[in-house]
């Protein structure tokens, strides 16, 4: 969580690269076969949008208009993918891509405050090793339910807040505050839940988290997990706090019951709609922003295309980037990948 606006590309490049290596290569969500496709047709009208966006976008929107911050740094990737391949004016497209990830610190420092602001008022419930469990398991739950309704992209449902000192120990926040999309999944109409807050204290310094959402330490956390609150928000904007085992342990039934839902909801999709989905959960993503500004969220169209005959230029790097094997090759590579001015 970065707390500080970017003044440079290096800075950001500085930052993300050491996130693309620890993902192996594979730039987080584009790992699968779809999401190779989506790639292929983010061009004009992905671009575009994310352009006029951010040419309207103010500070006092983005503090007041929720998009998870690590979302804000993958569309910044995502855009400068796409413009690889585009012909835009190269000072637009650094002037956009440094400007979508200002945002995410500019949203980063709105969650760090409400959540300094707010956990003072919150009485935490203890932990047995049995809750532990439980709540390490209600984390991954959320997470997943999180990736399912977004197609593997779980920033777009909601973000991990932290590391924050309090209380002489470390929290965590994982905010899950988009898991209604009803205008991407019908069925979740009646899903009753709009959003699940989970804040965790541990007797623990070594936790990081990265830009885009994923805790990087391999250790186990839940045996210094000491404290936590949960807060659930439903689908009539209803605040219920979680503070027995028996409400945490229903919540999970029914956090698990709907994923399984989902799946089959999913599975049953033909290839075309899977694609679609993917398409528009790109866009999902930005749609409260979309909204306040009259733009519209939907994409215009679901070719599966770019603007020219010629693979992406992404798509090239990526390629071979599979085939280098000498690590100073594979930076190299990665720098390729992620720099909006190459």
């Amino acid at each position: 969580m970065r707390l500080t606006k970017y003044k440079t590309i290096d800075e950001i490049l500085e930052d993300l690269v050491p996130v693309f290596l620890h993902h192996n290569g594979l730039v987080p969500m584009d790992w699968t076969p779809a999401r190779k496709a989506v790639m292929f047709s983010l061009s004009e009208d992905f671009a575009e949008r994310l352009i006029l966006l951010v040419t309207n976008l103010s500070q006092k929107v983005i503090e007041s208009v929720y998009v998870s911050p690590s979302h804000f740094i993958k569309a910044a990737h995502k855009f400068q993918n796409a413009c690889k391949s585009l012909h835009y004016d190269k000072q637009l497209v650094l002037s956009t891509y440094i400007d979508l990830c200002n945002a995410a610190v500019i949203r980063w420092n709105v969650e760090a405050n409400k959540i300094a602001e707010d956990v003072c008022n919150f009485i935490f419930s203890n932990c047995t090793p049995k809750v532990r469990e439980e709540i390490a398991y209600l984390n991954s739950l959320t997470r997943a339910f999180s990736e399912a309704i977004y197609c593997d992209d779980h920033t777009i449902g909601g973000d991990i807040c932290g590391p924050i000192k309090y209380a002489n120990k470390t929290l965590l926040v994982r905010e899950y505050k988009r898991l209604r999309p009803v205008e991407l999944f019908d069925l979740l109409a009646e899903f009753e839940i709009k959003s699940i807050i989970i804040y965790c204290l541990y007797d623990d310094n070594n936790i990081a988290v990265d830009l885009i959402g994923n805790l990087t330490q391999c250790q186990n956390m839940v045996n210094t997990l000491q404290k936590y609150y949960i807060e659930v928000i439903d689908e009539k904007d209803q605040k219920h706090i979680v503070t027995e085992e028996w409400q945490l342990q229903r919540l999970i039934l029914y956090l698990e019951t709907w994923l399984k839902r989902v799946i089959v909801y999913y599975k049953k999709l033909s290839e075309q709609k899977k694609y679609e989905l993917l398409f528009q959960c790109e866009f999902y993503a930005f749609k409260p922003l979309f909204d306040y500004y009259n733009m519209g969220w939907v994409p215009q169209s679901y070719d599966i295309k770019t603007s020219s005959s010629e693979q992406p230029k992404g798509i090239k790097l990526r390629e071979k980037l599979a085939t280098l094997t000498n690590k100073e090759d594979i930076v190299q590579c990665t720098k390729a990948i992620l720099d909006p001015r190459l």
